[in-house]
């Protein structure tokens, strides 16, 4: 009998088929995690049976022998750059006992949940998508043009929460993403129904925008017997993430930061950045934003977590000329501040690593996107982005 720490540890196995799931209400698909390019099954056959089912213990065996999965291309990365599988094989092997007491050939229910909850959201951030945004779900249904980018899925919100119960007995961390968790009805239905299972939680994360307050929501945080993390969606410096976060506007975010940090110390925070072709080359910048925040407001912000957009790849960074490759390569390089905040060390190498990478799309359909965006945002790419003007006007 083998424990998968071992496995993880001697030869770099992902621990997530055994340790983590990924429930996406969005689209009824358990996945083993955000970054797998299928499903496991549905969540409206229920959890439990979906778990040990064949996809799911063919996936595990198959990790065993060493076959690479196509599912899990995403996490195919130099060893300095951003690899979700090694990011969660570090973070549970320091925090959880799962990996060091669980043996490979058991399937247990997970002591990792991460819910995907309705698209509600009330920005259009312009690297997500219709079924991560009903804002930019309306604005692709109104504006057909979007549709040659964006794929306009159906969405129904059908699942009920109740046939997750039963799920939870195991769990030591549960992290809530959406659309915009701090807003959608099911979070606080959710939280009770783990309250009342789980004998075990440690942690729960939310993946926020910040720019909504919740007072029924923090309370119930507030009541748990766990540490409570609101991981807050940074992408660059104010007029950067302003512009990529449609809707979005800084002044409000820090606002409700404030009012958090007074009404509920419990609540505790980190960040996250999403590295697109749209902030790719003020990365450093994003840094000293996330190191400014933490004076400003006297908070030691928990940890930075990168997220390489993938699914887009008419965003990707790689399709820029080679002359802002290159002016965006050299600020990155000059840059030279330690950043006291902890994994903040995958930004810099994962935009470096997105810059010399390639993908297969071209930069005319990522003009095409963005022009139809500004459009109907009233924005021009080229005032935020001058080095952009070259190929743009």
């Amino acid at each position: 009998m083998t424990k998968i720490i071992k496995l993880v540890e001697e030869h770099g196995m992902c621990s997530l088929p055994w340790v983590h799931t990924e429930l996406s209400l969005q689209d009824d698909k358990i996945r083993p995690c955000c970054k797998y390019r299928d499903s496991l099954g549905k969540i409206s056959d229920g959890f439990v049976n979906v778990w040990t089912n064949e996809r799911g213990t063919k996936l595990r065996q198959d990790w065993l022998n060493g076959i690479p999965r196509s599912e899990c291309q995403s996490c195919d990365v130099p060893n300095d750059a951003f690899s979700y599988k090694k990011w969660k094989n570090k973070f549970y092997a320091d925090t959880f006992d799962f990996l060091q007491n669980t043996e490979v050939e058991d399937y247990p229910l997970p002591s990792v949940f991460h819910f995907s909850l309705s698209n509600t959201c009330n920005l259009a951030c312009r690297m997500c998508n219709p079924l991560q945004s009903s804002k930019m779900a309306q604005m692709t249904k109104k504006h057909t043009e979007l549709q040659k980018y964006l794929y306009l899925q159906p969405y129904q919100k059908k699942i009920n929460v109740e046939v997750m119960r039963g799920s939870f007995k195991n769990v030591e961390f549960i992290t809530f993403a959406g659309g915009e968790p701090l807003i959608d009805d099911d979070t606080i239905a959710v939280i009770k129904m783990i309250k009342e299972e789980s004998t075990k939680l440690k942690g729960v994360n939310f993946s926020t925008n910040l720019t909504n307050i919740n007072d029924d929501l923090f309370k119930e945080l507030s009541s748990l017997n766990a540490v409570v993390m609101f991981s807050i969606s940074i992408d660059g410096p104010p007029h950067i993430h302003d512009y990529i976060r449609y809707h979005c506007e800084w002044s409000t975010m820090m606002k409700n930061l404030a009012y958090i940090i007074e009404n509920y110390p419990k609540i505790q925070f980190s960040t996250n950045t999403t590295v697109s072709i749209f902030n790719v080359g003020y990365v450093t910048d994003t840094l000293d934003t996330i190191q400014k925040l933490q004076k400003e407001f006297n908070i030691p912000l928990r940890s930075l977590m990168t997220s390489p957009v993938v699914d887009k790849t008419f965003q990707h960074p790689s399709l820029l000329p080679q002359a802002v490759k290159d002016q965006y390569l050299t600020k990155i390089n000059n840059y030279v501040k330690t950043i006291d905040l902890k994994d903040s060390n995958y930004l810099i190498p994962t935009a470096i690593e997105m810059l010399n990478g390639k993908v297969d799309d071209s930069l005319d359909r990522f003009i095409g996107y963005v022009n139809e965006f500004d459009r109907i945002a009233g924005t021009k790419t080229t005032d935020v982005y001058p080095e952009f003007k070259q190929f743009m006007e």
